[in-house]
């Protein structure tokens, strides 16, 4: 192409940066020096440089959005290692509302990142997180899938049935199989009860022959 000046610069320079430059384009260079007052000058040899953008992820995929604790959500997502990252940033939204900044991780993890959100209330929500992705230079490039919390529900009734609900897993690449139903009695070990259908999100749990025991009945629910 046809030669453009970059820079003027005093005689006691030695380096010149050019900045905005398009990526994936050939650059060539040339110094001039000038004798003061003009005239003669002298020319440097040219040199060239390629600019070539950084790897960018392919792929940012939320694997699992799950309540291990008493208002405590853990964030799994797998990251694309061969891609040059500068941080990966979850965001949260609850009942459809805006995407809110939770937290920043620099790149350069993985292959799985955790977030842990500890401002959150497990037994009244569900929250639905996201993963923004920043290449090296900054630049928004990838949103991951959607994952969201599961809230369950419980209700004892004067029936001697505890009757379950809650709502559905969403955000995997594929569907859900199934969830499983667990309980614990008196706190002791939790047991499978059952195995629901993909769009089946209620359990009715009969405790009625059950009135030796304590009357303690704990549930959590597995997406699968």
């Amino acid at each position: 192409g046809t030669w453009a000046l970059l820079a003027t610069l005093p005689a006691g320079a030695s380096s010149a940066q050019h900045a905005g430059v398009d990526p994936f384009s050939t650059y060539c260079y040339i110094v001039k020096a000038v004798r003061d007052g003009g005239g003669e000058h002298s020319l440097s040899n040219r040199t060239c440089r390629i600019t070539d953008y950084p790897p960018v992820p392919q792929f940012n995929y939320l694997r699992t959005v799950t309540v291990p604790g008493t208002n405590e959500i853990a964030i799994i997502d797998s990251v694309d290692t061969g891609a040059q990252v500068r941080r990966y940033r979850l965001q949260r939204s609850f009942n459809g509302g805006p995407w809110q900044p939770l937290v920043n991780v620099p790149g350069g993890g993985g292959p799985l990142i955790q977030f842990t959100d500890t401002d959150v209330l497990t037994a009244e929500r569900s929250y639905q997180y996201r993963v923004v992705v920043d290449d090296s230079c900054g630049n928004e490039v990838l949103t991951s899938n959607l994952g969201n919390s599961i809230l369950l529900r419980a209700e004892a009734g004067l029936d001697g049935i505890n009757r379950l609900s809650w709502n559905g897993y969403a955000g995997w690449a594929g569907n859900v199989g199934g969830y499983e139903v667990h309980r614990s009695i008196d706190d002791g070990p939790f047991q499978l009860l059952q195995v629901n259908a993909p769009l089946d999100w209620s359990f009715e749990d009969d405790v009625s022959g059950l009135d030796q025991t304590g009357g303690r009945f704990c549930y959590f629910v597995l997406a699968r």
